[in-house]
């Protein structure tokens, strides 16, 4: 998971999302835990602490050692015979809770079924569009106060 974690906080600084964002993301709390059927993550605001799901809702968990290459997904489908085909994105959920940690909801979106905000995750499914926009400077006044 810490690895994860790591990879996530890089793709956020890489993509230009306010060091002082990534620092408050970067100082929470991650751990994995045994959490209810189909719950991959759980965000605990007021204590700066993610949970994520030790079996993936028992689908298990894909990661990749390259986070950075997306080389498993195409149109943020995984493809098929991969790793990532048919489990949830380790990835994907770590940076949607940490959405949450940024002040943001969940949403269901039928418009844009790739928002990373979206509540359900399907397996084989990776959601980096727009993380700009997730984490934009505005979320530090939204909820980022740990």
């Amino acid at each position: 998971l810490q690895n994860v974690v790591q990879s996530a906080l890089q793709l956020l600084r890489s993509d230009g999302i306010d060091p002082t964002v990534v620092q408050l993301l970067a100082s929470a709390n991650y751990q994995v835990a045994a959490l209810p059927t189909g719950v991959l993550g759980v965000t605990y605001t007021d204590t700066a602490s993610i949970l994520i799901s030790a079996d993936a809702a028992g689908n298990g968990w894909f990661t990749d050692a390259s986070a950075q290459s997306n080389a498993e997904f195409v149109n943020d489908q995984a493809l098929p015979g991969t790793a990532a085909a048919g489990h949830a994105d380790l990835l994907t959920t770590v940076l949607h809770e940490m959405g949450h940690l940024a002040g943001r909801p969940d949403v269901t979106n039928s418009f844009n079924p790739y928002d990373l905000m979206e509540q359900v995750l399907p397996n084989g499914m990776r959601r980096l569009d727009a993380l700009d926009q997730v984490f934009a400077a505005s979320a530090s006044s939204n909820g980022l106060s740990f």
